[in-house]
């Protein structure tokens, strides 16, 4: 054996990958140990003169063939390509497989060398991880599908129609108007208002924020609204309502880890005795616009510091007291608007937006939810809400 004759089968021995020469017709002439292993034969002299169509079923075996035609025919190089094979007995396997013209020491064309490397193990895996990630494709649709069918439901559900109030000398107009904006982050979102008639001159209006958002924060939202609407057959102070959503808030929850935390305020209004009331369960307090522009806090946050719901079934809620003069603007939002920030990750906060207020005190309730809005995206420079956004203006008319 010549030294190029045993330096030919050194390599052919200790290669990891399967290297085979074939003459023009696609008979095996030399093959390494590697593919005698895979082939399952004793030695390779039981490979030699075979062609795939003595291993392969016939689809693979017909465009390996091909395959070797076209490189005769142009000789040009056919590299990394994935074989799938399919056995006689069944068995499906995948090479990576380079083919290249094999010619003789004059330069004659007289078949094909190839090198082939087993790679069913990385492409069955590439199989799964495709099959996993097409399920969460579809789990992914599934999910946008029903979130959109939980805004839609959530849109049914908001207050669209508010309770008139006629006061009592039951006027045509109601006393009280309300207007509201709610800018979810999501498609749905835990931001909610609501408001209890008692009667044409007494009510609760209330302003929520379940922590979070998303589908737990709107199915709380439900729950709340749930439990406030049976509570409109008796005048209760705006203390009482929370006090008894709180309680029925832990009832649902009894058992339950990891319920969100909820924000409530309430402001209890009666147009007989022109007295306004404020209970708060842990919500920034609401601004009161006077008729003529000043904008002020409706009271110290010192007078009203009490719980958040959902924590203490025992929890009290005190209310304060005042008087309102017709004009008043109750001005109600939730802590995703004061947390919107700008580009330079400035919040735009109370004192900005007590400010905006005063400056715009001219507007209509409705012009100026819409030029808040407009104001509120300004100062996001496009980066959008990081939370839910809810505000509502009430207009004290008598």
């Amino acid at each position: 054996m010549s030294d190029q004759d045993s330096y030919l089968q050194t390599i052919l021995k200790i290669l990891p990958d399967g290297i085979y020469f074939k003459d023009k017709e696609g008979r095996f002439v030399l093959v390494n140990e590697w593919m005698v292993q895979r082939f399952g034969l004793e030695k390779a002299e039981d490979l030699l003169g075979k062609t795939d169509f003595d291993i392969f079923m016939g689809d693979h075996a017909r465009e390996a063939f091909e395959d070797e035609q076209e490189i005769l025919r142009s000789q040009v190089p056919l590299l990394d390509k994935i074989e799938h094979e399919i056995w006689s007995e069944g068995k499906e396997s995948w090479v990576s497989t380079s083919k290249v013209p094999w010619f003789d020491q004059k330069g004659g064309l007289i078949g094909i060398f190839g090198v082939s490397r087993d790679v069913t193990k990385r492409v069955l895996a590439e199989q799964k991880l495709h099959q996993a990630h097409e399920e969460l494709i579809a789990k992914n649709k599934q999910l946008q599908e029903d979130l959109i069918l939980a805004s839609e439901i959530q849109k049914a559900l908001m207050l669209k129609i508010f309770p008139t109030f006629s006061g009592p000398s039951s006027s045509s107009e109601s006393l009280l108007t309300f207007n509201q904006k709610f800018l979810f982050s999501g498609l749905v979102g835990g931001d909610f208002c609501d408001v209890i008639k008692f009667d044409e001159s007494r009510g609760v209006i209330l302003m929520g924020d379940v922590m979070g958002h998303g589908v737990q924060a709107a199915l709380i939202v439900s729950m709340i609204r749930a439990i406030i609407s049976q509570l409109n057959h008796s005048p209760i102070s705006a203390g009482a309502v929370l006090e008894k959503v709180n309680r029925g808030l832990l009832e649902a929850f009894h058992g339950l880890e990891g319920v969100s935390l909820i924000s409530v305020g309430a402001i209890g209004i009666d147009l007989e005795t022109k007295k306004i009331q404020f209970a708060n369960a842990g919500h920034y307090v609401p601004f009161r616009m006077r008729a003529n522009g000043k904008v002020e806090s409706l009271v110290s946050k010192n007078e009203v510091r009490s719980p958040i719901l959902g924590i203490d079934e025992n929890a009290a809620y005190p209310v304060v007291e005042l008087s309102y003069e017709e004009g008043d603007r109750i001005l109600f939002f939730t802590d995703g608007l004061l947390e919107i920030e700008n580009r330079n990750q400035v919040a735009y906060g109370a004192e900005r937006l007590r400010g905006w207020f005063e400056q715009h005190h001219t507007l209509s309730s409705a012009e100026m939810i819409e030029a808040l809005e407009a104001d509120l995206l300004k100062y996001s420079e496009g980066i959008g809400f990081q939370d839910d956004v809810g505000l509502l203006i009430t207009d004290i008319n008598s």
